[in-house]
């Protein structure tokens, strides 16, 4: 007979493992992205580069408003985002964490707990951002700004 190596089974008690590594892969992809997005400016079809998940918003935005926001933003949470030396000091901490044995929840949670904070900063300060601008637009920009976020909100579909 031949000795193969087995995985052991996905049991109840590894669990809170597998959504650790799945909330991780969500939390590194939209961190990746914000800060993306603030670092580099204008990208692909999000012309001015500002989403931030406000998706449909963000689209709908003429390229002055977009620009203004973008601004308000740097200026604002810029200087909070993390540098790259502290971004891969908090992915190394991760991967130090996710390797260990026995398995250490309290620094994985350490880390996603660092950057839901960031996600959390930046989602803030992009919705106060929008909302200052949009009170900023004269009547008829703000109806405008109106109409091209029912294109962009039937373009996306349902929510």
């Amino acid at each position: 007979m031949t000795d193969t190596p087995s995985r052991p089974p996905i049991t109840p008690r590894n669990w809170p493992r597998w959504l650790l590594i799945g909330s991780l892969a969500l939390n590194l992809l939209v961190v990746g992205l914000v800060v993306g997005v603030a670092m580099r400016g204008p990208a692909g079809p999000m012309r001015g580069g500002l989403d931030l998940g406000m998706g449909p918003f963000a689209r709908a935005l003429d390229d002055d408003d977009r620009r203004a926001i973008r601004r308000d933003l740097l200026g604002s949470v810029g200087p909070q985002i993390p540098s790259r030396a502290e971004r891969g000091r908090d992915r190394a901490a991760l991967l130090a964490a996710l390797a260990a044995d026995p398995f250490d929840a309290q620094a994985v949670a350490a880390v996603l707990s660092r950057q839901a904070a960031r996600i959390t900063l930046m989602a803030d300060a992009a919705r106060a951002a929008l909302l200052t601008r949009i009170g900023q637009m004269p009547v008829q920009d703000r109806r405008a700004f109106a109409e091209r976020l029912v294109r962009e909100l039937d373009r996306s579909g349902p929510p």
